[in-house]
């Protein structure tokens, strides 16, 4: 992996040519270079990890605390009725911890999660007797609540396509900004510099009010530079009624909004 890209770019440079635009602007031509080399390496060091993981504990917790983003904790029992214990996950990764531990764990073990945002409290109703036969024990949710409630999140998918030329330098660039209805910047996303095709997500808690998206820091690039832009976006695949304003309407269910980016010089036609 190359750490400091300017210093290899000038170490590759002829002296003639050595002078610092020069190498600034050969970075700026392999930013899209640079941004795949760090992604294939930041899969590869995760794909060595996942081939190199085994069904020990240290491991589990490990792949565990890795994916989930936050320290799990294993121990291990006597395995009746379960081989081991794992605390600290959110009930919201339930899902997801248990599909990385019926991968990578010995088969025949047998587990149990402990959800680190969940309580659960019990209380005698009955007076029993030390040596009665059959306990009965029912639970019942104060709060009932869902991993995954459609009803709370609402989500935005922005299909984006280029209308230009298609040189190396040509393409789309900037971002995609949702905007509460104070018109107000709640999130954002970049567009991958000079590309023809592009899709973004967003996911975002539910409110009243609801969310619209903002096209001014999209942009058109020829050769490089950036020009003028002109965006026209559709709540269709098929781009009937196209709308040219630069924000949408507010939304306030889960919507996806087709996005063409036109440079000055090529029209649509």
């Amino acid at each position: 992996m190359i750490g400091n890209w300017l210093a290899y770019i000038y170490n590759l440079l002829p002296l003639a040519v050595r002078q610092p635009r020069v190498g600034l602007l050969i970075s700026v031509l392999l930013s899209p270079a640079k941004t795949s080399i760090n992604e294939l390496t930041t899969y590869i060091a995760d794909a060595r990890l996942r081939s190199a993981a085994t069904w020990q504990v240290m491991w589990l917790e490990k792949l565990l605390s890795d994916a989930l983003g936050y320290p799990i904790n294993i121990i291990e029992s006597t395995g009746l009725p379960i081989d081991f214990i794992v605390s600290g996950v959110s009930y919201t990764d339930e899902t997801l911890a248990r599909g990385l531990l019926n991968r990578y764990k010995l088969a025949g073990k047998s587990y149990v999660l402990t959800f680190a945002d969940v309580q659960i409290e019990g209380q005698w109703l009955n007076p029993v007797c030390a040596r009665t036969n059959e306990i009965t024990i029912t639970g019942q949710w104060l709060y009932p609540v869902c991993a995954k409630d459609p009803e709370s999140t609402i989500i935005f998918e922005v299909v984006l396509s280029w209308a230009g030329s298609q040189g190396d330098l040509d393409g789309m660039s900037g971002a995609v900004s949702i905007l509460n209805s104070s018109y107000q910047a709640v999130t954002s996303a970049d567009v991958t510099q000079y590309s023809k095709t592009d899709l973004l997500e967003f996911t975002l808690p539910l409110i009243a009010e609801g969310y619209l998206l903002d096209f001014n820091a999209l942009y058109a690039n020829l050769e490089g530079l950036a020009i003028v832009t002109e965006i026209l976006w559709s709540e269709n695949n098929g781009m009937s009624n196209p709308q040219s304003d630069k924000r949408t309407t507010l939304y306030t269910e889960s919507t996806t909004i087709y996005v063409q980016v036109y440079p000055v010089e090529n029209p649509q036609q």
